[in-house]
């Protein structure tokens, strides 16, 4: 129940920066901890690999795609006409049809390996967006090279971490607030 409460109030989707660091160590160290412990499936198990891979691959080829049709939709449609040509209608359609194609990948795979995927890949953006933002900070004379370099550092470990987890099986779960 507590691993639902976290996933929930972290919303895999569109979780902020400051949202993530506001959650407390224990619960953020759940968070990322039970992402990632695939199905009893570890990092050198091939069908780990190709199902991350797919997923991925997958995710990123739906959102270039959406972010395509806007584009399409806002600069090279009829913009005169306020209405699409028949050509116009007809690149868009193939383009939902490849993302329904993509959705369909993503579908075939068991929900919690590719919620866990998901999960794994937001903490590992969010880390790296926390990192690049400490070294702006630092860059800008905003924090000091030393004080930037403990937060960098403590990303850096729980990057390690992250890619430790992947490891993990999840029928042996930890004492989480051990960790933390």
């Amino acid at each position: 129940m507590r691993e639902k409460r976290v996933l929930q109030s972290a919303s895999i989707r569109g979780i902020g920066f400051k949202k993530f660091y506001s959650l407390g160590p224990s619960s953020k160290r759940h968070f990322m901890l039970t992402g990632w412990a695939l199905c009893n499936k570890q990092r050198g198990d091939e069908d780990y690999n190709t199902i991350r891979t797919k997923v991925l691959q997958s995710l990123s080829f739906i959102k270039a795609h959406l972010a395509s049709q806007e584009t399409f939709k806002d600069k090279l449609a009829s913009v005169e006409k306020h209405s699409l040509s028949l050509t116009e209608k007809r690149v868009l359609d193939e383009s939902r049809e490849q993302v329904a194609r993509a959705d369909a990948v993503i579908n075939a795979f068991d929900a919690h390996d590719v919620n866990a995927i998901k999960s794994q890949y937001v903490c590992q953006v969010l880390l790296h967006k926390s990192a690049r933002h400490f070294e702006h900070l630092a860059h800008s004379g905003l924090v000091t090279e030393r004080e930037a370099s403990v937060f960098l550092e403590r990303f850096g470990e729980e990057l390690n971490q992250l890619r430790l987890s992947s490891e993990l099986q999840a029928s042996s779960s930890p004492d989480l607030d051990s960790v933390a």
